[in-house]
């Protein structure tokens, strides 16, 4: 499937990918609407919700159990644990912007005054977090951390 230096590049990104899209259609259908109640309106707006930390966290472990046994590497219990923490992390990275974007009275789905200056901040923050556990949890080198950041954007 892909070379030592590109497989946990592909492992890192598909499945975080996969899981926002399958949670993005779970969102449209109104999948489990008990799960979609705002974790706190005050902080972090409607749309934090728990279906995101829940859906987030099963399908990423989900994919990443898939993209293992796919590969036919062996270590599939220890994929399913690193996507739940990748999916967990990822709904929680969020959070922080969510909570500054409230401070400064932008609306939920909008931008600020400075689109593209949010959007990196935005984008640079989740990335620095889940990278930066995904190097923890699983040994990449400096420059597949480069690779998969520069990738990422």
């Amino acid at each position: 499937m892909c070379d030592g230096f590109l497989l946990p590049i592909v492992m890192f990104v598909l499945p975080l990918v996969l899981a926002n899209l399958s949670h993005m259609i779970c969102i449209k259908l109104d999948l489990f609407p008990s799960f979609a109640r705002p974790i706190s309106e005050r902080h972090f707006g409607e749309s934090k919700t728990y279906r995101g930390f829940v859906l987030l966290t099963v399908f990423t472990a989900a994919y990443c159990v898939a993209m293992v046994y796919l590969s036919k590497l062996k270590f599939v219990p220890f994929a399913m644990v690193v996507g739940a923490v990748l999916g967990f992390v990822y709904a929680l990275a969020e959070l922080p912007n969510s909570f500054m974007k409230r401070r400064l009275n932008i609306e939920i789905g909008q931008q600020g005054q400075c689109k593209w200056l949010q959007l990196f901040v935005d984008k640079f923050y989740v990335l620095f977090v889940l990278i930066s556990v995904y190097y923890v949890i699983i040994y990449i080198s400096i420059i597949q951390v480069i690779f998969l950041f520069l990738l990422s954007f």
